[in-house]
């Protein structure tokens, strides 16, 4: 980044385009960088708004359910790439023996006229050998011509091109070895395509008409498990779950007793999704039943693969039998997530250690074991509160937060003060959106508590740094606190007998959210009023 820097203090002659491959990664992008005039930073889509949620001074949430953020793969942006400046494959998958004799033609110089020089190694005879082979090269019949079309879309991410033609071509096809072809280049067009189309989705169910009904090869095994595995994620995608599940089935009856390294993953895989597609459907004892078969087959596998799913696996078990209303259960298989990987190394295997822990401290919290719950957010903080991994940042912010509203609940007002400073210290300047909702929302709760504390004044003053460090942002859930602190500002501002700025605070809501569709704003507009119409009846 030094070098770029360097290089920045000046215009450059073209773009440069950045790529991030989650929106929040743009956060910590230095300004130099951000706001230069010749740089573009390109960002994944936004993500889906959320449904309304209690702000966490009213309820402890857990946010347990697997939400997958939108991310610019490496792939996607070639592809587009690719498709934008290429209009034909490269000559040597065109044409492999005629590119390998011109590139052998073009390094060697040309005979001189003046001084021959001997060719030892009579190069130039091997040239002239790969040519008769060009030359005698058994040219494709027609049917493996058009198979080779649908490669060649692929080459140049014409995915949907490529779907279309090998669709076409399925009825023409004559031998065993086409099929398996064909099936091997659909299968790379569906996964290139990766929209979750009915499109894609016919592309996996293509591949698998032309999958035989026994396969031997290793490789070509690997590539209908996935055709299987993709197409029940597309079906859950699609709001078909019923289908998917019974995909995810046929997977396992198929590949289910392989020692295959590769296909055991895909297995796995598939039981994972069939449990979130379970889950999906309010099918929880299943689903817990269906990461217990990931665990009886995957947990004690070493592979950096197989650990991250058999650790996904406790964990989504775990939220399912917190939807059955099983909190010992849950916290028991939150310890086992624990003790089987508290050790890992491995950033995605940590960040579900993280999750884990973190869920069993609401999942205390349900059952009203309150000091039990702290407990839990204060190993959070001792495992990961160094940690740099966005994901892991996250669950510690909310775990201070959370420990912050049980300290309240116990009535350790002091202690719970203390707990959103600590927030505030370690991320006051946090740049990712999530860990900036948990700053904004610790300063709301801690002016509510300095306000039952009758430490009023510095109740005030908490809102005001809300008002300072967020007032401008754009976030639903930042903007949400950032109109409680105003409401309760007013509120604060009218008990200390100081009721023009009261009503300034008020009006501030009004002027900022008047108009917000936002459904968990629009009842604070509404207190707003209230104040300002309390305020209007003691002055008449």
């Amino acid at each position: 980044m030094t070098a770029l820097k360097r290089r920045l203090q000046s215009r450059v002659p073209n773009n440069l385009y950045w790529f991030c491959h989650r929106r929040s990664d743009a956060d910590a992008l230095p300004d130099w960088l951000k706001n230069h005039r010749d740089v573009r930073i390109v960002l994944p889509p936004a993500p889906p708004s959320k449904p309304d949620s209690p702000s966490a001074s009213e309820a402890k949430l857990a946010s347990i359910a697997a939400e997958s953020e939108p991310t610019l793969t490496a792939q996607s942006v070639l592809d587009k790439l690719v498709g934008a400046f290429t209009d034909k494959s490269p000559a040597l998958t065109l044409d492999p023996i005629g590119f390998f004799a011109d590139q052998l033609t073009k390094s060697f110089p040309p005979v001189s006229t003046e001084r021959p020089v001997e060719d030892i190694y009579t190069l130039r005879d091997v040239i002239r050998r790969v040519e008769l082979a060009k030359e005698a090269e058994k040219k494709p019949t027609l049917i493996e011509g058009e198979i080779e079309s649908v490669r060649d879309a692929i080459r140049r991410s014409a995915y949907l091109e490529a779907l279309e033609t090998a669709s076409r071509l399925e009825a023409k096809l004559s031998t065993a070895a086409q099929r398996e072809m064909l099936m091997e280049s659909v299968v790379s067009a569906a996964l290139g395509l990766n929209d979750n189309s009915e499109i894609e989705l016919g592309g996996y169910e293509l591949a698998l008409r032309l999958m035989p009904a026994k396969i031997s090869d290793p490789g070509l095994q690997n590539r209908a498990a996935l055709a299987l595995l993709n197409r029940g994620f597309v079906l859950n995608e699609l709001n078909r779950r019923e289908d998917a599940i019974q995909t995810y089935d046929q997977l396992l009856r198929r590949f289910g007793d392989t020692a295959e390294p590769a296909l055991r993953e895909r297995v796995a895989s598939a039981l994972l999704n069939k449990g979130v597609s379970l889950g999906e459907l309010k099918r929880n004892e299943e689903a817990a039943q269906t990461y217990d078969e990931v665990l009886r087959r995957v947990g004690d596998a070493t592979s950096p693969a197989l650990r991250k799913l058999a650790a996904k696996a406790l964990v989504n078990k775990g939220i399912a039998l917190s939807q059955l209303n099983r909190g010992e259960d849950e916290i028991q298989t939150y310890v086992e997530a624990l003790r089987r990987f508290g050790d890992a190394t491995e950033p995605v295997v940590r960040e579900l250690v993280a999750k884990a822990l973190f869920n069993r401290g609401v999942a205390l919290g349900k059952l009203n074991r309150g000091e039990e719950e702290i407990r839990v957010y204060d190993e959070v903080l001792r495992r990961f509160g160094d940690a740099t991994e966005p994901a892991v940042r996250e669950r510690v912010a909310k775990a201070l937060v959370n420990k912050g509203i049980t300290l309240d609940q116990l009535n350790r007002g002091e202690d719970e003060i203390q707990t959103y400073d600590e927030v505030l210290r370690r991320f006051g300047d946090a740049t990712e959106p999530v860990v900036r909702e948990q700053v904004a929302k610790a300063l709301v709760n801690k002016g509510i508590t300095l306000g039952q504390l009758e430490r009023t004044e510095e109740g005030v003053q908490s809102y005001d740094e809300v008002l300072r460090r967020f007032g401008d942002a754009t976030g639903p859930v930042v903007r949400e606190q950032v109109a409680k602190a105003l409401v309760y500002r007013g509120q604060t501002l009218n008990t200390l007998k100081r009721p023009q700025d009261a009503r300034l605070s008020f009006q501030e809501v009004l002027k900022r959210f008047a108009d917000s569709s936002d459904g968990v704003i629009q009842p604070l507009v509404e207190k707003a009023r209230g104040g300002l119409k309390s305020l209007d009846e003691t002055n008449s």
